[in-house]
């Protein structure tokens, strides 16, 4: 992640539809432009039948969750998957979307902000005009 960051230091995911490959294109252009080393997560399409081993295994967070879902649960529960493979990992991972505009010094900003972070934190959310948002613990 750029120069000020050492690798591996913190894991970057981006959450994008495979039937968006434009966007895709696009963000790992943006990306290596801030030499930032990502990985893809293939986001739950909510425009189609979702599979069943997918509305079993969320119907926790989602009571009432069938088949026949809503682009908003499919946006919702990509988050969900996302934050489960991350709380996975050791260490901070952030998560994108694949509109995400990151800043020239994102880098430095992120160093700043985790510098910051209280060390029970397991949630920090970054917002493009003032840094740090909010804080809180994810269960």
């Amino acid at each position: 992640m750029g120069a000020s960051l050492a690798p591996g230091e913190v894991r970057v995911l981006w959450i994008n539809l495979a039937r968006s490959p434009d966007r895709a294109r696009w963000m790992r252009s943006h990306l290596a432009a801030r030499a930032v080393a990502a990985e893809r997560v293939e986001a739950l399409d909510g425009s189609a039948p979702l599979p069943d081993a997918v509305v079993e295994r969320y119907r926790r967070y989602r009571p009432g969750l069938t088949a026949s879902a809503t682009p908003t649960d499919g946006c919702a529960l990509s988050h969900l998957a996302v934050l489960e493979r991350a709380s996975e990992s050791p260490g901070w991972t952030v998560v994108l979307e694949d509109d995400a505009r990151l800043a020239p010094h994102f880098d430095r900003a992120l160093r700043r902000a985790l510098g910051e972070v209280p060390p029970d934190a397991v949630l920090l959310w970054l917002h493009r005009s003032s840094g740090v948002v909010g804080r809180g613990r994810w269960r």
